[in-house]
């Protein structure tokens, strides 16, 4: 039989000793989240910015931009209109003149998943000393971001994610990532052949040139701007939509979920709108449908001709 001296016994009690101070340290730091914990909001969704901008999703018109932003917008506490446009402008003065973006966030358009700006609205927005500020505003003052039936931990208002084909053009697409210090951009990208075939659906016409200098343009700005830009394919996204917007997710720090194509998020927030209801109901993700926006893009294609 084992008898420990004097020594050993202490050396066991103080190994004993500093094995409850660890468990204690480690127990203490764990914390379960769920999704109606404070905790869990605090920590995965309050912004750590002041204009909230959690994002930006572009990419040539017609190749899955929509698709994307709208899984997006089934997290809690972020939400953004079918397209913003407005860091076309040169200054936040000049939003007026960008169409037909303005005009399709203004009050008198068709309402929808839209700002309904009225003018008080953009004259606070006009007098905004650079982009992310007006940002500020906009979620300030739109419904979009206060009146949502979102989860009850939302800090009002919800962040925001633009949504803009156009900011991806080499025109743009530098001006844009300078107006909006490290913010999160996601483009979107379908084969040249596919993406042709898409806008002549719709009465356009890409050149292969103009597809090779978009992209040309985005590889310099990708290596310009580290880390900021997550591209995505189109036909990755079709085929394990799952995987990729995981990593979308992940890349502007949400978390995702299954569920999201089904828009089960989207139609919570927007469950008091019977006919945006109904509408969010078409949008639900289907294998191989390469095109999931076909009404509203129509539309779309149509007012900015």
């Amino acid at each position: 039989m084992f008898i420990p001296t004097v020594n050993q016994k202490q050396s066991l009690w103080s190994l004993l000793i500093i094995s409850i101070i660890i468990l204690a340290v480690v127990t203490s730091n764990i914390i379960v989240y769920n999704d109606d914990s404070p905790a869990f909001s605090s920590s995965r969704y309050k912004s750590s910015s002041t204009h909230g901008l959690r994002a930006i999703v572009t990419g040539l018109e017609h190749s899955c931009t929509t698709l994307v932003v709208r899984l997006l917008y089934n997290a809690p506490c972020v939400i953004g209109a079918l397209e913003t446009g407005f860091l076309l402008a040169d200054q936040p003065n000049q939003i007026e003149a960008v169409q037909p973006w303005f005009k399709l966030n203004s009050a008198s358009w068709t309402p929808g998943l839209n700002y309904r700006l009225t003018p008080v609205d953009v004259e606070a927005m006009k007098n905004a000393t650079n982009f992310l500020d007006m940002y500020q505003i906009l979620r300030q003052r739109s419904y979009l971001f206060n009146d949502l039936n979102d989860e009850t931990y939302c800090e009002k208002p919800y962040e925001m994610i633009d949504k803009t084909p156009r900011y991806i053009y080499k025109l743009h697409f530098e001006k844009i990532l300078e107006k909006t210090p490290n913010v999160p951009v996601i483009v979107t990208q379908k084969g040249y052949d596919k993406l042709k075939e898409s806008w002549m659906k719709r009465n356009g016409n890409l050149t292969q040139q103009f597809y090779e200098e978009t992209f040309d343009n985005f590889e310099l700005m990708k290596k310009k701007f580290t880390n900021r830009i997550l591209i995505v394919q189109e036909e990755d996204l079709m085929q394990s939509p799952k995987r990729v917007m995981l990593e979308v997710f992940h890349h502007v720090g949400l978390e995702w979920k299954d569920e999201y194509l089904q828009m089960v998020g989207l139609l919570k927030k927007v469950s008091n709108d019977t006919a945006l209801v109904k509408r969010i109901k078409e949008w639900r993700f289907e294998a191989g449908k390469h095109s999931p926006d076909r009404k509203d893009a129509k539309q779309l294609n149509n007012t900015k001709q």
